[in-house]
């Protein structure tokens, strides 16, 4: 059961007290300075309505982007819509930055379930560091806005809205289907899942900005984006993890003389998941027995190849 689902069936029990951190993302009062404030609140699995009555003067509009620990009783416990009675907001339980705190608004209808496997992936995490500097960098108010809307790829794959999001989940779901005997233990699998998730964040640089210096990989802007969490990862665990958490994100990390097997893993899935999804466009529109077929990426063209069962006859290339 997610944390949202949780939450639905708190608002449900007749006079249980409700405490969860959410973030509001709209806070509107009527006419009257002093009337209740309506609050919409959000996390990475859906909206809630609350009704807000400050014990002292509250301006609406400081209340909006930030997360709360929520407490409050439902207003009607046989219509969950109705929403909750808010008591208090205080400092959330955690005040690290998580993706069960990234809006479902905030997010492009493609990258929603990207959002929700990743957050599954972090939960089966056995190494917790592991999982909350994930979820510090993906979680960040600087970057989720952008990453889970950004494209993967101007043309050649996952070249859509959410797309980014896209691609890092399912490049972190094929390293996470492997075997622990592939990695250095499950530390090794923790951190090439945390790194599949996080290799393309540099190109939030190209979501983001007006100008982006040509001199700059996108795995060097993606350091950049991580760094407090690197700091941070440093702090609770080693200089050891941190050090290999960075160069799994570093340039260096991508060349064919990698020097650990997570390495490898990373640059597998990035390959499987952008050849799958550019493969998929390009048998899109054939026959099911075509063979092979071709599609621009850009300004230049790449044609693909697959297998399918055989069938009495076989058509030959489109």
């Amino acid at each position: 059961m997610n944390k949202h689902e949780q939450l639905r069936l708190d608002v449900l029990d007749e006079d249980k007290l409700v405490q969860h951190d959410l973030r509001v993302m709209t806070a509107i009062r009527d006419e009257s300075d002093r009337g209740p404030i309506a609050l919409t609140l959000e996390d990475a699995y859906g909206e809630l309505a609350g009704r807000y009555s400050p014990a002292g003067p509250v301006d609406p509009k400081s209340l909006i982007g930030n997360v709360y620990r929520v407490w409050g009783y439902a207003i009607d416990h046989e219509d969950p819509a109705a929403g909750i009675d808010v008591n208090f907001l205080e400092p959330p339980e955690d005040p690290d930055p998580s993706l069960l705190l990234v809006p479902m608004s905030a997010c492009a209808d493609a990258a929603i379930p990207a959002l929700h496997t990743m957050i599954d992936l972090l939960d089966a995490m056995t190494n917790r560091p592991i999982a909350r500097y994930a979820h510090r960098v993906l979680g960040h108010p600087d970057v989720y806005p952008l990453f889970f809307r950004a494209r993967a790829a101007p043309h050649s794959h996952h070249a859509f809205d959410g797309g980014l999001a896209a691609h890092s989940a399912d490049c972190a779901s094929i390293i996470g289907d492997m075997s622990t005997s592939h990695f250095s233990g499950r530390l090794g699998r923790d951190l090439a899942v945390a790194s599949a998730m996080l290799h393309d964040l540099g190109k939030l640089a190209w979501a983001g900005s007006d100008y982006v210096n040509p001199m700059l990989t996108h795995e060097s802007r993606g350091l950049v984006f991580a760094a407090d969490a690197l700091r941070q990862l440093r702090k609770e665990t080693d200089s050891g993890t941190a050090e290999m958490a960075a160069y799994l994100l570093s340039k260096e990390s991508r060349s064919e003389n990698a020097a650990c097997p997570e390495a490898v893993a990373v640059m597998m899935a990035d390959r499987l998941s952008a050849t799958r999804n550019g493969q998929m466009l390009a048998f899109s529109r054939c026959k099911s027995q075509t063979l092979t077929a071709g599609r621009l990426n850009g300004a230049y063209g790449k044609r693909y190849v697959r297998v399918v069962d055989a069938p009495d006859e076989v058509s030959g290339a489109e």
